[in-house]
């Protein structure tokens, strides 16, 4: 622990390390210096407490290797803030605010490296709330030139090590992951990451391996317990997951995230109540698009098409652009009766919106297997299944991939690949009961599929 005192043009900085157990005081001190030399001040720290942990630890004397800061104080200063909102709950307003100071930053000091990483975790930031490309091209441009100042950064390789996991680039996920391991092996959200990367490649053991022992590393971190929780969730631990999520909730109350994976649980558990009641709390908090998709897709599998269109609506309000958000608006029109028209209308959107996308970033399964839906709903099943082709070759085994292959051999009713895809479905986070939920797989409750239902039970 520690602080920092300002004293007209000089500065004091004062700080203490604690053992852990016993809660015992091993070193202190304190540093005295002007203002404009707080990069050496900041570097005789680092220095001080590296070398009474080497002592504590019985280590050869180490010095950690130095970030590349910047010369210019106000450039210093604004990134500083810009890491202040980044910190924060995720939400567009504090998003938003991280890219102005990081930008204010970088007109001060345009090679300031640091600076150039968090525009690049703000635009990824972005990313996950909007689902939009465009934020993940921006993202993935200001990290590279962020690595071009630093090379030892690691948690630019963490940032870029993200981007290429959500665009399907597995094996440069897993190199630049590994790399920025080697840079600095206690750094939680590398882990993280990394671990969710050896997951999608199917390397299970590996993934919750390398989560358990973040989570030992860094107990009281959130983000190791949020990144397990979407590991349980996606290997069909619900309980697992929501225990995992309320960890987050310990640490960092609020956690808009997690009450919305939360309720995600619940919903793949059938405790629609639950869920609906996570949603509604994290939407208190700040109601994001995906919160409300979320809870419009819990009323379309509960039959309720209306106030399915009533969250999704709002859900469109917030991203009018967003083509995912077009197809389960237009799912659930299409299931009232008189509104025919309005889901042929939002599947034509969906489509324009879609091709956008993928001119914008082509490596984004996501829009290709939205794009199938909508091509499937008007009975262009051939070229449907173009679309989830070129959609395979990016990520071919997912929950959102399989469903959308599921969809479209129920158009084609195809009973071979029925089968074939609902059974990959439900080995996944897909319960028997959510599958027959769903008002597009009604054909599963027909006597045929009896024998499939009751292996899977």
């Amino acid at each position: 622990e520690g602080s920092v005192q300002k004293i007209g043009e000089n500065l004091r900085i004062v700080y203490r390390i604690f053992r852990r157990e016993g809660n015992v005081q091993i070193a202190g001190g304190k540093l005295d210096g002007a203002y404009q030399d707080i990069f050496i001040l900041q570097d005789r720290l680092v220095g001080e407490i590296a070398k009474n942990l080497a002592y504590e630890f019985k280590l050869q004397n180490f010095r950690p290797a130095p970030l590349k800061l910047t010369g210019d104080i106000t450039a210093y200063d604004y990134y500083l803030r810009g890491q202040e909102y980044l910190g924060k709950p995720t939400s567009h307003e504090n998003t938003d605010e991280a890219i102005q100071r990081f930008n204010a930053a970088l007109l001060h000091d345009p090679r300031f490296a640091l600076a150039n990483t968090g525009l690049c975790n703000a635009y990824w930031k972005k990313y996950e709330l909007t689902s939009s490309a465009s934020w993940l091209s921006d993202a993935e441009r200001y990290c590279l030139l962020a690595l071009e100042q630093d090379e030892q950064s690691a948690i630019t390789y963490k940032a870029i090590g993200a981007i290429y996991r959500d665009t399907n680039r597995y094996q440069k996920a897993i190199e630049v992951l590994e790399k920025g391991m080697l840079v600095d092996k206690y750094a939680v959200t590398t882990a993280v990451v990394l671990a969710s990367v050896y997951d999608l490649t199917g390397d299970k053991k590996k993934a919750e391996e390398l989560y358990i022992e973040t989570i030992n590393l860094a107990p009281k971190n959130w983000k190791a317990y949020e990144g397990y929780g979407y590991f349980l969730t996606r290997n069909g631990r619900y309980d697992e997951a929501i225990n995992n999520y309320n960890k987050v909730l310990e640490f960092a109350a609020g956690h808009i995230f997690s009450l919305n994976n939360i309720g995600i649980n619940y919903f793949y558990k059938n405790e629609f109540k639950k869920a609906a009641l996570a949603f509604e709390q994290a939407a208190q908090i700040e109601p994001t698009s995906s919160i409300f998709a979320n809870t419009g897709g819990m009323y379309y599998s509960s039959g309720e098409y209306q106030k399915a269109v009533d969250m999704f609506e709002k859900a469109i309000r917030l991203e009018p652009e967003n083509y995912q958000w077009m197809v389960c608006i237009a799912d659930a029109y299409k299931f009232i009766p008189a509104k025919k028209q309005l889901a042929d209308e939002y599947f034509k959107r969906a489509i324009r919106l879609a091709n956008e996308e993928i001119n914008i970033n082509p490596n984004i399964a996501r829009s290709y297997q939205y794009l199938a839906r909508a091509r499937a709903y008007f009975g262009e099943v051939s070229k449907a299944n173009e679309m989830m082709a070129v959609a395979d070759t990016l990520d071919p085994e997912s929950t959102e991939a399989l469903y959308a292959h599921l969809r479209i051999a129920v158009t084609e009713s195809n009973d071979e690949k029925i089968r074939k895809y609902a059974k990959s479905l439900l080995e996944t986070e897909y319960s028997v009961k959510l599958l027959l939920a769903d008002p597009d797989f009604s054909v599963l409750k027909e006597t045929r599929f009896n024998d499939l239902m009751a292996q899977q039970k």
